[in-house]
């Protein structure tokens, strides 16, 4: 579980930090990135208050697996639409609320495990993912350039997705939660 938060936050931020590097391409001028940027935030908010309210009602490591999965693709349309200014807003939409959708769940999950030393381990790796995401997004660019970004991001999520499918099926239903409705 703390795995799948270090890769996801790794993975959000080797792109996220590099942002004004990566949106300048010729289809986006004219639009202010401050816009792109918003777009991305209104997603992550939108994304960590709908991940609790999932978490709450499904098993919230599917949450965690939808979440991963959803960044990974994200990442890797992000890729194809950045000549697309109105497309390029929706998707760094839908991938700021994936991005952000892993930490609710993940918290649940800790919860329901009662072993609360393991909420401060989990923001250790939110923390270590930041620095990680920034170092890594910085590698990429000075070897391969800003364009490379959305796909290193992409891989790191790809293996978060990975993990996050053994967190579900090892995590046992979360004591009190509500049955799924069929």
């Amino acid at each position: 579980l703390l795995g799948v938060t270090l890769l996801a936050t790794t993975g959000c931020f080797t792109v996220y930090t590099y942002m004004t590097q990566l949106l300048p391409t010729p289809g986006v001028q004219g639009w202010p990135v401050a816009v792109l940027l918003a777009c991305y935030g209104g997603g992550a908010v939108a994304g960590n208050i709908l991940s609790g309210r999932f978490a709450d009602r499904w098993h919230p490591a599917w949450v965690l697996v939808v979440a991963t999965v959803t960044s990974c693709v994200a990442l890797i349309v992000l890729t194809v639409v950045a000549v697309a200014p109105p497309v390029l807003a929706l998707v760094l939409m839908v991938w700021g609320g994936a991005c952000w959708s892993v930490y609710s769940p993940a918290n649940t999950i800790i919860l329901s495990l009662h072993q609360p030393f393991l909420l401060s381990l989990n923001a250790s790796a939110i923390y270590s993912g930041m620095a990680l995401g920034g170092l890594l997004g910085g590698l990429l660019i000075a070897g391969l350039g800003a364009g490379a970004l959305p796909a290193g991001g992409a891989l790191l999520f790809a293996v978060a997705v990975r993990l996050a499918l053994v967190v579900r099926r090892r995590v046992p239903e979360p004591i009190g939660s509500p049955v799924i409705k069929k």
